[in-house]
């Protein structure tokens, strides 16, 4: 006669085979996302360019036509990035990532620190803006970066441009500088940026040409 045990005993097997089949899995799962240490890397900022900008329109466009209206003048800047060597060796536990790690089984995993950070970002007008500021005025109060939904002055960008990348890290960031405040009379005027970093490194750039300000009265 069958035992009375019969559906017992395969109920047991049943539980054993998910359990051990759980088990294999959970143990694939952390083999598969034992990572090596984040790679902790270094850029700095290389060079700086600018272009003249032309914001008549709905989006500001980068522009060599003369002239443009003053109330629509802008800059465009451009700063190149450089991957440096690393400085000292750390894992991503002092930034908390070692979980989000083992999580997603990510192990091509980098993190990209600026080795110096940007202070200050300055313009100013090669020549005389106005009555009351001269030849080589600083004028940087009178232009504000253009985000996606505001307009910020620049000692606030800054934090914006003084960031970690993970995993990918762009060749160049870019920004706009629009002229809000413009000069009362049209004219010829060209511009100076000066980017400085923490270790005391001056990133210098004028435009290559005069930029024709004219009063066109629109926007």
């Amino acid at each position: 006669p069958r035992s009375t045990l019969f559906p017992y005993t395969t109920l047991f097997r049943s539980l054993a085979v998910v359990v051990f089949g759980i088990l294999f899995v959970a143990r694939c799962v952390v083999s598969c996302c034992h990572c090596p240490p984040a790679v902790a890397s270094f850029y700095r900022f290389q060079q700086l360019s600018i272009q003249n900008l032309d914001h008549s329109g709905e989006f500001p466009v980068v522009t060599s036509s003369k002239p443009i209206a003053k109330e629509a003048f802008g800059l465009h800047v451009s700063l190149s990035i450089l991957k440096t060597n690393n400085l000292s060796a750390f894992t991503p536990q002092a930034f908390a990532f070692a979980d989000a790690l083992a999580l997603d089984c990510n192990c091509d995993y980098e993190t990209f620190t600026p080795a110096q950070t940007i202070t200050a970002i300055r313009v100013f007008s090669v020549n005389a803006f106005q009555p009351d500021i001269p030849a080589n005025g600083d004028v940087s109060s009178r232009l504000k970066v253009k985000t996606e939904t505001e307009y910020l002055p620049m000692d606030l960008f800054l934090q914006k441009l003084n960031v970690r990348y993970d995993n990918y890290l762009p060749d160049v960031v870019e920004f706009d500088l629009l002229l809000l405040q413009y000069p009362l009379q049209g004219g010829e005027y060209r511009f100076r940026i000066e980017v400085t970093l923490s270790d005391q490194t001056v990133l210098e750039r004028s435009e290559e040409h005069t930029s024709e300000l004219q009063s066109l009265g629109r926007i």
